[in-house]
């Protein structure tokens, strides 16, 4: 019988190999050996394969979902990959966007920072809803995420927020997950151990390059830098004992890649596992900004990405965790598409994306006296797969469902992805780093490879 092979297979010719990569389960493939490598270009020209063929060939493409019978309709299948996805669920996501005030004048943030405050009858009336929401049917795990403007300028919300989730979470047998995204101006020593003993141990913090571009970028509200502040503070941090996680975002133009390349070497040597870095390309995410900021193209935008991916290559595996990430199913979709997050403004107002926070197109609902009211219509614009034929046809439907950006594409029905995601350098990269882990674990003796991850073999 003649199997077909899957619209989500994407190949890439390298090195007298051949790589093949499946959208649909994040699964690679190599095939060097030249009888095999004929016999998957005849696949690709015919688009199918015989599948009674008693081969490695047929095998492997059969155990990987890269063939299927004729009659089965893999759109459908992607669909319910999402929807087994969301229905299997156990963790409810909310961010508290607990001030609009900032101590920074970023260049390029699209953020307008009034001096607005969560006050502290919004936090209890949150911690109030969840009381009620738990009793009804508690989720498995909570995770919060402490967000700004700057949040550690209204750090006595943070706490006590944290401290009445943590006896909630506890009360009905809730996993408590915390996170913060803060410039780290004021995470100073004792800020960041009671946020620790608190549970917030988890935090991204940015850090443009090394001082020069950083300061150039990232100023407080007087214009005075502030690369030398956090650094001291990241060195205190990354002294202690304690079990913490820190993202060290990097965001890059053109014109910063090399400075930006020279930080993670400095990363490098001067910090533990426990800190791990993110590569951004600087883009107009269409707020304010700063006269004269200077946004990435599209095309910049993926030159940037294939630039600094290599130069993260040279960190080993932990560079290529975020290659790994956007080439499984879901990874390149915004967090906003997830039907359980919510993001909870000062007023209480409920939003989905996080930085058009006062956009009107992306209000949902609202939170008073402790009782949620949402407008399903207008969540689902964010959360429901797109249906559009230029998403049903992409050989990378399973990786975003249309929802790279859900608000670009409820407002202008745009694709996010469509020129700015170059899947065969995607696929080289995820091949490197992939092998790397392999020799690694050859090496280290180790057994079984993780199954969070994508699955790589080599079929001679």
């Amino acid at each position: 019988m003649k199997l077909k092979l899957s619209r989500y297979v994407a190949a890439v010719e390298r090195d007298n190999s051949l790589l093949l990569y499946n959208a649909l389960n994040g699964a690679l493939l190599r095939f060097t050996d030249a009888d095999k490598l004929d016999t998957v270009r005849a696949a690709l020209r015919n688009g199918a394969i015989d599948g009674d063929e008693d081969s490695e060939v047929v095998s492997e493409l059969k155990k990987r979902m890269y063939v299927f019978a004729p009659e089965i309709d893999e759109v459908e299948a992607a669909k319910q990959l999402y929807i087994d996805n969301y229905r299997s669920s156990t963790m409810m996501r909310l961010m508290f966007y607990v001030t609009n005030a900032c101590n920074f004048r970023c260049v390029y943030c699209p953020q307008p920072h009034t001096e607005e405050y969560m006050l502290r009858e919004t936090m209890d009336s949150i911690c109030n809803m969840l009381e009620t929401r738990f009793g009804n049917a508690a989720p498995r795990a909570l995770s919060v995420s402490w967000f700004g403007g700057e949040p550690l300028l209204n750090q006595d919300i943070v706490f006590r927020g944290m401290e009445r989730l943590s006896e909630l979470c506890e009360a009905k047998g809730v996993r408590l997950f915390a996170d913060m995204t803060t410039n780290a101006y004021g995470l100073n020593p004792k800020t960041f151990e009671r946020l620790i003993k608190l549970g917030v141990n988890s935090f991204q913090i940015t850090l443009d390059g090394t001082k020069e571009t950083h300061d150039a970028n990232r100023f407080t509200r007087s214009g005075e830098g502030t690369w030398e502040r956090i650094w001291n503070h990241l060195l205190y941090i990354n002294s202690t004992e304690y079990d913490f996680k820190i993202s060290l975002r990097v965001n890059v133009s053109p014109e910063s890649a090399a400075e930006a390349a020279e930080l993670i070497d400095l990363k490098r040597k001067t910090f533990d596992d426990r800190v791990t870095l993110q590569i951004q390309p600087i883009m107009n995410m269409g707020g304010l900004g700063q006269e004269g900021a200077r946004y990435c193209s599209e095309a910049e935008a993926q030159q940037v990405r294939t630039d600094m991916y290599a130069v993260l290559g040279r960190l080993g595996d932990e560079g290529f965790s975020r290659i790994e990430h956007i080439m499984r199913p879901f990874g390149l979709m915004c967090s906003c598409a997830n039907p359980d997050y919510m993001v909870i403004r000062t007023d209480g107002k409920i939003c989905k994306c996080e930085l058009l926070i006062d956009d009107e197109h992306n209000i949902i609902g609202e939170l008073s006296d402790g009782k949620l009211t949402l407008d399903r219509g207008l969540a689902a614009q964010y959360t429901a797969p797109s249906s559009a034929a230029e998403c049903l046809s992409c050989g990378i439907l399973p990786l975003c469902f249309g929802l790279s950006c859900p608000h670009r594409k409820s407002l202008k029905g745009s694709c996010n992805m469509k020129g700015s995601f170059d899947l065969e350098n995607h696929i080289k990269l995820l091949a490197d780093g992939l092998t790397h882990r392999r020799a690694q674990l050859a090496t280290a003796s180790v057994g079984a490879a993780d199954p969070g991850r994508p699955s790589f073999s080599s079929c001679g």
